[in-house]
């Protein structure tokens, strides 16, 4: 198998995005947190001073102006083929970031700039998200911008213009890894990255063996190809109590009622939305969490992919 695809699926609190990057990292697979594009986006909206409460349909939020639709093809490495850190002066996929799929979209999220950097350090993946040239990768992550992310994220327009970038990412990650695995040698599905790798605006060398990509819809919606299906899940008092010391090491002092609570809410927002709700893929295997270490899971992950690349 040339290219693989993986998704993960899973309600908050499930542990997907500590379990995804462990296996982006084993077997050398791009890492897209989807979730991060809602919670930029959701951010950017409310530092634009949009809320549910005053804009209940996107045709209010239009009128902001807020998409950004370049057509330039990029001729240096300065500029940048698409917002997720992959520049190359000889590429020829178009830098599009938010397509819009018709034209009363055109304009929307116009001046909204998001895009990932991935690197490993001691080990360890790990994920900057930028927006508008500002690093907000613990900004996006606080309570309040999860509850903003899961409302907005229920709106069909935005979900149209977020899946259309999730896959545009993924369709130009395996453009750039097919190409440059075909200026060097050897590498196997299993080749890690050396340590100290890192995408960066001028990167030209790197190539992954697939893409990885852990949501809520990626393997109904988003990628519903994948090769290899996971839904995540763990009791509400485990993922409650998960999120709860997230939120603590990050300063944010919330009580467990209150994530508990929180945890509540959002699972019945994502679950009963009516534009690509929760829910496990038919063709998914469950893992539930509880009373396993991270380790284990990443094993199980593992063991399920290996039979897969290996049939």
């Amino acid at each position: 198998m040339d290219w693989l695809k993986v998704s993960i699926d899973g309600p908050a609190g499930a542990g997907k995005s500590t379990v995804t990057k462990k296996v982006a990292q084993l077997f050398n697979l791009y890492y897209l947190d989807t979730g991060a594009t809602y919670r930029a986006t959701a951010l950017y909206l409310k530092k634009q001073g949009i809320s549910l409460n005053n804009a209940t349909t996107l045709n209010e939020i239009t009128k902001l102006n807020l998409l950004k639709n370049k057509s330039q093809i990029p001729n240096s490495k300065s500029e940048s083929i698409s917002k997720h850190q992959l520049t190359t002066p000889e590429s020829q996929i178009s830098p599009s970031y938010f397509p819009a799929p018709a034209s009363h979209l055109s304009n929307l999220l116009k001046d909204i700039d998001i895009y990932f950097q991935q690197e490993f350090k001691n080990g360890q993946l790990q994920i900057r998200t930028f927006l508008n040239g500002e690093d907000v990768s613990e900004e996006i992550r606080t309570d309040e911008i999860s509850q903003l992310a899961s409302s907005f994220s229920a709106k069909e327009e935005v979900r149209k213009i977020l899946v259309a970038l999730q896959r545009r990412i993924a369709e130009e990650i395996k453009t750039i890894s097919h190409r440059n695995e075909s200026k060097s040698e050897g590498g196997g599905l299993h080749q890690i990255l050396p340590e100290g790798s890192s995408f960066k605006k001028d990167e030209t060398t790197k190539r992954f063996n697939g893409v990885i990509a852990e949501g809520r819809d990626i393997g109904t919606v988003v990628f519903p190809d994948a090769d290899v299906k996971i839904f995540l899940t763990a009791s509400l008092e485990e993922r409650a109590r998960r999120r709860h010391k997230e939120l603590l090491a990050r300063g944010e002092n919330k009580s467990y009622e209150e994530v508990l609570k929180s945890i509540i809410e959002r699972d019945h927002r994502d679950s009963t939305r009516k534009h690509s709700p929760l829910r496990q893929a038919e063709d998914a295997i469950l893992i539930d969490t509880d009373g396993k270490t991270i380790q284990q899971v990443v094993d199980e992950i593992a063991n399920l992919i290996n039979r897969k690349t290996n049939s």
